[in-house]
């Protein structure tokens, strides 16, 4: 709407970059600014220089990049890049806890993709590794209500209301044993 201040700021967040050319948090938070606006290609160009900047360093910032770039390409209508750089950020990681959110985050995609089936494969893969995923047992309960959660809700969403019901069913079963070791559980 306003082609000067866009200018402009192209030319801050350059000189900005410039002062700092291998934080990658830069790229990050300019490919946020213009997430939120019309120029989702934008976005996309930052992150993905932020992703640059990751792969000088090894930084562990590479995964959460490579996210929000699958973010604001799947934003843009490429879907099947967009599904690269999610699968290619839970490729990457090496930490747990975020890589069980990159599993969640991938299945949504394809949830939101309409392609239910890929979105169920996906957790139903997680569950039936998570017990190798380096969780204690605890830990792969509480992953477990997760998973079931979300696979209710998805086959719900796909109108499959028998698997809907089982996955609800699990839930509430694991859910039990979380609220069993840990009763003022909020």
């Amino acid at each position: 709407q306003f082609p000067d201040s866009i200018k402009q700021l192209d030319q801050d967040i350059s000189k900005m970059i410039k002062l700092d050319t291998l934080n990658a948090a830069v790229f990050r938070k300019f490919g946020d600014l213009y997430r939120a606006s019309p120029f989702l290609d934008k976005a996309k160009y930052y992150y993905l220089n932020g992703v640059e900047v990751c792969d000088y360093g090894s930084n562990s910032f590479r995964s959460e990049l490579l996210l929000v770039t699958g973010f604001a390409t799947f934003l843009l209508g490429q879907v099947e890049e967009s599904l690269n750089y999610y699968n290619e950020a839970l490729n990457i990681e090496f930490d747990p806890y975020p890589k069980m959110k990159r599993i969640f985050q991938l299945a949504i995609v394809y949830l939101y993709d309409q392609n239910h089936k890929k979105a169920i494969e996906v957790l139903d893969n997680f569950e039936k590794g998570v017990k190798n995923f380096g969780f204690n047992e605890s830990e792969i309960i509480q992953a477990l209500v997760s998973v079931n959660y979300y696979k209710a809700f998805f086959y719900a969403n796909m109108g499959n209301k028998i698997k809907s019901y089982k996955s609800w069913n699990s839930f509430l079963t694991y859910a039990d044993q979380v609220l069993e070791e840990i009763p003022d559980f909020d």
